[in-house]
């Protein structure tokens, strides 16, 4: 039996929460067992499958645990070392943030698999503070940039062009997403017809913006009766040039 545990200090239990989540098909598609919670003051998560299903795991592990810290953690040092992002509406900076976040992501993914050692645990914040410091300078530089660009930017009502950019430049990680309205929810789900994303309607438009920008579909669907209720659906049509389609 191979077991792998993967920890955090819970002030980041977030993150763990987000690898657990995109782990959990994969360790159950091979019959084996994920558990998650708080142990010794660390939000923690512990798999076990098969010896015979280990180098498959450990691939899956590889890339999610690459691809989860580096939205987690890019979003929240371009959050903490961008002052002038505080000239920004919380819809506005959350969204330009996620685009950062995501912007050459793949370059910044190959840096953590390089760095990443599996032995029986992986401490993700040891990871981050003590071997990732190559991420730390490439995203400072994008931080130095930014900051210096925020004024002219403002003065030039270039922010959206800006933010429609970086989506643009952002490779599609899934093929159609349909924008779907239950009960009091606001469901985005796959064209497998499988739900990736399930939110009340508090804080709708940063939540959806946030997520199809992480997504970056090459199609969004959208019903008309939708599309004419809620205005902010005319920003993600803005912003996803060209990707959206209302149907009626």
């Amino acid at each position: 039996m191979y077991e792998l545990t993967i920890s955090i200090g819970l002030n980041d239990s977030k993150l763990i929460e987000c690898i657990t989540h995109e782990l959990e098909s994969y360790v159950k598609l091979i019959g084996g067992v994920l558990v998650s919670g708080l142990f010794d003051g660390r939000a923690t998560m512990t798999l076990a499958v098969q010896d015979k299903d280990k180098n498959f795991i450990k691939s899956k592990v590889l890339c999610v645990v690459a691809s989860e810290v580096v939205s987690y953690y890019k979003f929240k040092f371009l959050s903490e070392n961008i002052s002038e992002f505080n000239m920004l509406d919380s819809k506005k900076r959350s969204a330009l943030i996620k685009a950062l976040a995501e912007f050459d992501k793949d370059t910044d993914t190959n840096i953590v698999k390089k760095n990443l050692v599996f032995t029986n645990s992986i401490l993700i914040d040891s990871l981050y503070h003590f071997k990732l410091g190559e991420l730390k300078e490439r995203w400072n530089e994008i931080a130095v940039l930014v900051s210096s660009s925020m004024p002219n930017l403002l003065a030039g009502d270039c922010l959206d062009d800006m933010l429609k950019f970086l989506i643009a430049s952002s490779p599609s990680k899934i093929g159609e997403i349909y924008i779907v309205e239950k009960e009091d929810n606001m469901l985005l789900v796959s064209g497998k017809y499988e739900s990736i994303f399930n939110k009340s309607m508090d804080n709708i438009e940063e939540d959806i913006i946030s997520k199809l920008i992480g997504l970056s579909p090459e199609k969004i669907y959208i019903p008309g009766n939708i599309y004419e209720k809620y205005d902010f659906l005319k920003r993600v049509e803005d912003l996803f040039d060209g990707k959206v389609l209302i149907t009626r």
